[in-house]
């Protein structure tokens, strides 16, 4: 329910962008059944990666600050459109533009009645989306950084702080650029992500109990945030983590420090 509540959350953006565009007919603004004619249920059941990518691509969209809001970028767009139109672009584009490039990922990634296979489609979409990061688009670094996040976890290692040389990792260096990024434009998932990373290292310790508390006072004070159920459990775990005062907890001193500091 919670992730069928982001496809919600893109809808009721599109009706407010309409509303406030004085260019209303270069808003798409597709029913529920037209996306669904196109993605099925699929929307429904993207892992972390994947549905953080469609919470970030409305928020985004969602910001007048943002330098990519023009862009013709998410569900909407392609539902309107058909995913033939950005199929097209994808092989007609001599420089492919942004939007063509994210669009054909999510097209990959969630359109039914594709012809390829699962795996095919994972790395083409994985490709893209990389290609996207690289050139700036904050959601498609959110993207990318959760997947190499993921990928630590699975392999059952911590987050490296550094490499083999005493070096962070070109691949570590990356993931920590991209999370700084979306963290900085007060991305409450980034936020926390980047905070737990720095709670490994007890020098950067401090500033990952700061990250945590951004991140659940950003959380708490956006409604949008209720539609993400992976932002929820973040957000639960690092009230645990800021909540912690027994004598061997080794937040403690930094939780008593911030206590006396607001006491002052």
């Amino acid at each position: 329910m919670l992730k069928r509540a982001v496809l919600l959350l893109t809808l009721g953006f599109c009706l407010k962008l309409s509303a406030a565009d004085s260019a209303t007919d270069s808003i798409p603004n597709p029913t529920e059944q037209d996306i669904q004619e196109v993605f099925g249920d699929s929307l429904e059941h993207g892992n972390r990666a994947e549905s953080l990518l469609l919470l970030a691509i409305a928020f985004d969209q969602q910001s007048k600050n943002s330098p990519t809001r023009q862009e013709q970028i998410g569900i909407p767009y392609i539902a309107t459109a058909g995913p033939g139109y950005w199929v097209r672009l994808f092989e007609q584009e001599t420089t492919l533009s942004l939007d063509t490039v994210v669009n054909v990922a999510l097209i990959l990634t969630y359109a039914k009645d594709q012809n390829f296979t699962g795996d095919e489609r994972d790395q083409a979409a994985i490709k893209l989306l990389s290609v996207a990061a690289i050139r700036d688009y904050w959601p498609a670094q959110v993207y990318w950084a959760e997947r190499q996040l993921q990928a630590w976890q699975q392999r059952a290692i911590p987050t490296p702080m550094k490499g083999g040389e005493g070096e962070i990792s070109d691949e570590a260096l990356r993931t920590f650029q991209y999370l700084s990024n979306c963290a900085r434009i007060g991305f409450a998932p980034c936020q926390f992500q980047l905070g737990f990373w720095y709670l490994q290292d007890v020098t950067t310790r401090e500033a990952g109990i700061e990250l945590l508390s951004a991140g659940v006072e950003v959380a708490r004070r956006d409604p949008r945030y209720l539609s993400s159920a992976e932002t929820m459990q973040d957000m639960r775990k690092a009230m645990s983590i800021l909540a912690q005062e027994s004598p061997d907890n080794p937040y403690r001193e930094v939780l008593q420090g911030r206590s006396k500091l607001n006491e002052d």
